[in-house]
């Protein structure tokens, strides 16, 4: 949800504008979060700020590379494209921006991670527990129903009818 927050205030910023910067409909990027997971399971390891951003660095990279041919040739249209940045690679990304999510990795893993596990430490762990469930539910249901309403998840004509039930068209 942070990267989704970002997205949207960057945006409003420079165009002037709030816009959903998702393929989903609710407050995430899929793509913030598997990045987010990786750094945090990986660069709990790493103690040196340096191997955290090398680490970021080519893994935002990769990820945002691809993700990007995947969404495009999906959706037949670029989420986003850095073709006006000076280090860019194909537009999928840019030096620029890999810099700089390499930095916000830094900075999430000396703050941002430690919010949130103090946060767990002092509210009850089973509030903590059911509020992301509740997170990761209502996730799931948006992701569902991004798939079988943009035809990328293909419903079996024998199953059709719990889908029109669910959001008729």
């Amino acid at each position: 949800m942070i990267g989704w927050i970002w997205e949207v205030l960057l945006n409003l910023f420079i165009k002037g504008t709030l816009y959903n910067a998702g393929v989903l409909y609710g407050p995430w990027l899929p793509i913030y979060g598997v990045v987010s997971i990786l750094i945090y399971i990986i660069c709990s390891k790493v103690k040196n700020d340096l191997g955290i951003f090398v680490f970021t660095f080519c893994t935002t990279g990769v990820i945002e590379y691809f993700t990007s041919m995947a969404l495009e040739h999906i959706y037949h249209r670029r989420w986003w494209d850095y073709s006006n940045f000076i280090f860019n690679f194909n537009g999928r990304t840019s030096l620029e921006a890999l810099t700089f999510f390499s930095i916000m990795a830094i900075l999430a893993k000396k703050y941002i991670f430690n919010f949130f596990m103090k946060t767990y430490i002092k509210i009850n762990g089973k509030v903590f527990n059911w509020i992301l469930l509740t997170v990761c539910a209502l996730f799931i249901v948006d992701l569902i129903y991004v798939f079988v309403h943009s035809n990328i998840l293909v419903i079996p004509p024998e199953y059709r009818h719990i889908i029109n039930i669910i959001s008729p068209r």
